[in-house]
């Protein structure tokens, strides 16, 4: 344990969490608080081109959207509100 340089009581260790990359399924640890979604700055990239095809769940419509965000059900606001009704 280090000591802090203002106080003389030790600091904890900072605790690392593991996630999964959303991209190429790697298991990676970090020392960030947030939730993680990628393992480097080359998966966090290839998320940005990589597309996935979803069948809006009020009007029917096919559109596209990244795979980080593959739980969208709506193709846009309006349908979210028709469905809501």
């Amino acid at each position: 344990m280090k000591l802090h340089k203002n106080n003389r009581k030790p600091q904890k260790p900072p605790k690392k969490k593991t996630f999964k990359c959303i991209v190429c399924g790697k298991e990676f640890s970090t020392l960030k608080t947030k939730n993680q979604k990628y393992c480097s700055i080359d998966c966090s990239n290839k998320s940005m081109h990589n597309r996935k095809t979803i069948v809006c769940a009020t009007c029917g419509k096919e559109f596209e959207v990244k795979i980080s965000d593959n739980n969208r059900k709506y193709c846009s606001r309006d349908c979210y509100e028709v469905s809501r009704h």
